[in-house]
């Protein structure tokens, strides 16, 4: 083909972007402070306590009066071994509906098997605890985590065993 062929030739028609639709853009009264639109508690509960307990309605029976739909509840255990965050979406006279949004799981694991001679456990307020075995003696008492009370039995040892 010449090239003054190739100038004959019609150009091919240009295609204009189909323009998108754009989403309505958020009213000024949709954005509020979380704050004032829901509560969040904190709850501690025993460590023997099954976890699935916190989903049925009538473990909140006590204190459903206490809350409103959309309000979260943060839930650990004594142990300081789970922690789960709960949506409120509904409250009755004696229950609440719940569903957990979001789960972890603290655990440190089994604990180390230091020695049978003595016991790292939870007492509560008085937190994470070293028991020696033979006298039910509490040797050392308010650390913050089972690791912590582990490493002070670690290096403990061998003033214990003398």
């Amino acid at each position: 083909m010449s090239d003054t062929a190739q100038a004959a030739a019609p150009a091919a028609p240009k295609i204009a972007p189909v323009p998108q639709p754009q989403p309505p853009a958020l009213s000024p009264h949709g954005l509020k402070l979380a704050e004032s639109i829901y509560r969040t508690y904190s709850v501690t509960v025993e460590a023997a306590l099954p976890r699935d307990a916190i989903l049925q309605p009538s473990f909140w029976a006590n204190v459903a009066h206490k809350m409103r739909p959309l309000d979260r509840i943060e839930v650990m255990d004594a142990e300081r071994n789970w922690l789960s965050v709960l949506f409120v979406r509904s409250v009755g006279t004696h229950q609440a509906l719940v569903k957990e949004l979001w789960r972890a799981d603290l655990s440190p694991g089994p604990a180390a098997d230091l020695t049978a001679e003595f016991e790292v456990i939870h007492r509560g307020p008085r937190k994470w605890s070293v028991k020696r075995l033979s006298d039910k003696a509490i040797l050392s008492e308010n650390m913050e985590t089972r690791e912590e009370a582990e490493g002070w039995l670690r290096s403990n040892l061998k003033a214990l065993a003398a």
